[in-house]
């Protein structure tokens, strides 16, 4: 017996990096803004590389270049549809580029400090709310170390003011901007997951109104509407590639004294039983709906011969009985039986 289809489920099976990008949002959209934001860092570092080398600044060139190469293989990898791979290799680009800036700039006092925060964004939209936490703590980390490398003198600087307080500071800055950017992405990750799971169970809902619709609730065989619609298909095909095709109309007799005399659940299993062995007789490619009460429509295109009396002996011999029957074999004549 068939059961409804249902939506199949968007969510794959996970391995660790599977785990690190969104459940919520279909393949096809997240490798679009992932993609989308490969390509806009990677033209933006090629600029600011550009501009650099310019200035005869050839380190901090040098550093850029290799950024927006590494922008263009997270393009790359997404193109592969190794959206997690995609996703940690631009991430980890615009990460180690603005430490990499830094760190040879102006260390917290350096034009790319405000980045901080729009990176930040870039990652909750592409990370889960738990990794995108370990991320705020990587990229504090990493704003913490150039902050310690300039005060204890590990790193060379034309800026002397860089002290514990500007360091607290800024760590402060980044840590609030990174707690409401998590705040915010942890409701819409929800919100979300709960659209989703609507949206999920509407589509299921309209699937199985739509099998209800076109199939009988007691034997699960197309009713009468489908088996019209399957029938007038069966039929366009063989207009237009010429080859026979058999209706059978099957009545079974005194079907209404098994209602009258062992009830109406003794009738229903026995739709179920003639059903089932009616479907068990055919091939894959014949038709087999109910037209209602105990009535059944059989269509069998291409027979194999084309006498359609030798596709009758199969019906009596599955069901044990021997019901009425009306056989039309296209284009040639009515067979009653």
């Amino acid at each position: 017996m068939r059961t409804p289809p249902t939506t199949a489920s968007r969510c794959q099976p996970e391995g660790f990096a599977d785990r690190m990008i969104p459940d919520y949002d279909d393949s096809a959209h997240l490798a679009r803004r992932i993609s989308q934001y490969s390509r806009v860092v990677c033209v933006g570092l090629s600029l600011a590389a550009l501009n650099y080398l310019w200035l005869a600044y050839y380190p901090v060139a040098g550093l850029l270049a290799l950024a927006a190469v590494a922008a263009l293989g997270a393009d790359r990898l997404c193109q592969r549809r190794h959206l997690s791979w995609s996703v940690a290799v631009l991430l980890g680009v615009c990460f180690a580029g603005l430490l990499g800036l830094m760190w040879m700039g102006g260390g917290l006092l350096d034009s790319v400090l405000p980045a901080v925060p729009i990176l930040l964004l870039i990652g909750a939209q592409l990370l889960r709310p738990r990794y995108f936490a370990g991320f705020v703590v990587l990229v504090l980390a990493g704003v913490a170390g150039v902050g310690l490398a300039t005060i204890w003198g590990w790193r060379i600087t034309i800026f002397r003011d860089t002290d514990s307080s500007r360091l607290v500071d800024t760590l402060m800055l980044v840590a609030a901007a990174g707690a409401l950017i998590w705040f915010l992405t942890r409701d819409v990750y929800a919100t979300l997951r709960k659209l989703h799971e609507e949206i999920r169970r509407h589509q299921d809902s309209e699937h199985n109104l739509t099998y209800l619709a076109q199939h009988d609730a007691l034997t699960r065989l197309p009713n009468r509407r489908l088996g019209a619609q399957r029938m007038a298909d069966i039929m366009a095909e063989a207009g237009k590639y010429p080859h026979p095709v058999a209706l059978l109309f099957v009545d079974l007799d005194n079907f209404k004294t098994i209602n009258d005399s062992l009830g109406h659940a003794a009738g229903d299993e026995f739709l179920q039983m003639v059903a089932k062995r009616l479907r068990s007789g055919l091939r894959a490619e014949d038709l087999l709906c109910r037209q209602g009460g105990d009535e059944f429509l059989i269509g069998l295109p291409r027979p194999m011969c084309c006498k359609a009396q030798r596709y009758c002996p199969p019906v009596p011999l599955a069901l044990q009985c021997f019901p009425r029957m009306a056989i039309t074999l296209r284009p040639f004549c009515v067979v009653p039986t």
